[in-house]
């Protein structure tokens, strides 16, 4: 049937291959691999052009959408209203081997 071809080139082209038809003959399996070497590029590049145009569609939606949403403004916080750090870095710190290094330094 008509619509059967159709499905069985759609499938062939898209690469899916549900595998319900099949060729079964020498010849139908020729045939559909020389039919697949130029429909495969073919509806490839359809993908293309129809991924173009639905960006370009999507991108014209977008674009008022931008021009609507407000500017926000991000001012970076001055150095005097930053809390300054007043501990050192070894300050609190009760680590062994600090205090291991100094009893070694005095006993040379």
């Amino acid at each position: 049937t008509g619509f059967g071809a159709a499905s069985f080139v759609l499938s062939l082209a898209s690469t899916i291959g549900y595998g319900a038809q099949t060729p079964h003959t020498h010849e139908g399996k020729v045939i559909t691999v020389v039919v697949g070497i130029f429909v495969i590029p073919l509806f490839w590049y359809c993908m293309l052009v129809w991924g173009d145009a639905f960006r370009s569609v999507v991108e014209g939606f977008a674009q008022p959408t931008l021009e609507i949403v407000p500017a926000i403004s991000i001012t970076p916080l001055s150095s005097s209203t930053a809390p300054a750090a007043t501990t050192s870095s070894n300050e609190g710190c009760s680590s062994n081997s600090s205090n291991n290094n100094n009893n070694n330094n005095n006993n040379n």
